[in-house]
């Protein structure tokens, strides 16, 4: 059953309260393409039961849902808060931080027609790496951090090489890898797995995101024969969950 509505009907219960009636659901987000829709539907159903119970937005709450469901909140907390966060657990729970997004920075999307599904990205990973990699990989982090702070193609370029989970996934996805040297013929600075897959994001000038997002489709349309792949230029949304009046 959709997260969506699980959650809401949970919220109703736990204030001793049946769900009747229809419940009508609109998303652009695509499910099992990387996109944290998981989190999304988790986030809304939450706080949708709450409005309708007439209680108050309760941010804390709702993170920590989606966090034990998710088993982390890299997807639950900018789409919880907007814009580009972290998050850090620590023994007393986890902190979110708020991280610098420059504008300079565009970013384009597409994915196959086929989803990936978290479970089996998951279990595509390795349960341990060699220390050499982990720590090529914080280095990796700052410099990608820093590069989408300042818009500093060379240092997003150098961020996103990936040895954690690209490498495991990548193969999963029907030509992912054509799609991605398509994207950096096509002006992207950088293209890496968007979170679990199969969606592929790329980064690169704002001006050329559509561009790049175009070529990234037709690749994987052109390689999987499936006109149903996706491919879009997509802008960083700053404020996060929102109450809308109807």
């Amino acid at each position: 059953r959709y997260l969506v509505v699980t959650t809401f009907e949970t919220v109703l219960a736990e204030a001793g309260l049946l769900p009747s009636g229809v419940l009508r659901l609109r998303s652009d987000i695509p499910i099992a393409r990387g996109l944290g829709s998981s989190s999304a539907a988790l986030l809304a159903g939450y706080d949708l039961g709450r409005a309708v119970c007439g209680m108050s937005r309760d941010e804390k709450g709702a993170f920590s849902l989606a966090l034990k469901h998710e088993g982390h909140g890299d997807n639950a907390a900018p789409c919880l808060y907007g814009g580009l966060r972290g998050v850090t657990l620590t023994a007393s729970g986890p902190v979110v931080v708020d991280l610098h997004l420059s504008d300079a920075v565009g970013f384009a999307y597409a994915a196959p027609a086929v989803g990936l599904e978290t479970e089996a990205a998951r279990g595509a990973l390795p349960e341990h790496v060699p220390h050499k990699t982990a720590t090529a990989s914080l280095g990796r982090l700052v410099a990608l951090v820093r590069g989408l702070a300042e818009g500093r193609p060379d240092l997003i370029h150098a961020g996103v090489n990936d040895d954690l989970h690209v490498p495991y996934r990548l193969p999963l996805i029907p030509g992912a890898a054509a799609a991605m040297s398509a994207g950096m013929d096509a002006g992207a600075w950088a293209v890496t797995v968007s979170g679990a897959g199969s969606g592929l994001i790329a980064m690169c000038e704002p001006g050329e995101a559509e561009k790049v997002a175009s070529a990234m489709k037709d690749s994987f349309t052109s390689i999987t024969g499936d006109s149903e792949s996706v491919g879009f230029s997509v802008r960083p949304d700053l404020l996060g969950l929102q109450r809308l009046e109807g």
